[in-house]
């Protein structure tokens, strides 16, 4: 009966009944905090275009959402939370893995990066720290070793990338 489902107890033959058609179960259940959270999440998952996240995401988001494009008629919460970013960057996938597996195993990276504005690409050689997304851009953040200094490259701009064997401890 919490979920509204059309069913009785058979005194007769002890145990439940469905007196109605039921045309679907819930397999979640969730209160409408729950439901708006992930109202808010379907929307946030513009930013992750591009990764290799996304297909999965999305896919599991379809599966536990079923019922949310019902909810988004009912409630009229539609036009009420909104994201907006500055775009999304398309970034290579093979690249965002390697670099996203070097972060995680803490190995040193070797590629070339074209900078903003330019044809030219120079050769780089940094122990990437930390992976994110700022503003639809996914960057790397690491120290370059040949400059002893902390830097961002925009992984869109990373080419011909390798990873070593070498490990380095995050500071």
């Amino acid at each position: 009966d919490r979920l509204l489902i059309p069913i009785e107890y058979n005194f007769l033959h002890r145990g439940y009944y469905y007196y109605a058609p039921v045309d679907s179960l819930p397999t979640v259940q969730m209160s409408t905090e729950d439901w708006m959270s992930l109202l808010v999440a379907s929307a946030a998952l513009a930013q992750y275009a591009g990764s290799p996240w996304a297909p999965r995401m999305e896919e599991i988001l379809r599966k536990i959402s079923s019922g949310l494009d019902q909810l988004i008629a009912t409630s009229g919460i539609d036009g009420a939370i909104s994201f907006h970013t500055t775009g999304t960057v398309k970034v290579d996938t093979a690249i965002f893995r390697q670099v996203c597996d070097a972060v995680l195993q803490r190995r040193e990276i070797h590629f070339r990066y074209r900078k903003f504005r330019t044809l030219r690409s120079d050769h780089r050689r940094i122990q990437p720290y930390h992976l994110g997304c700022v503003n639809g851009g996914w960057h790397v953040v690491g120290l370059d070793l040949e400059r002893n200094v902390i830097r961002a490259w925009g992984l869109e701009r990373i080419h011909e990338l390798a990873v070593t064997e070498t490990r380095f401890q995050r500071p």
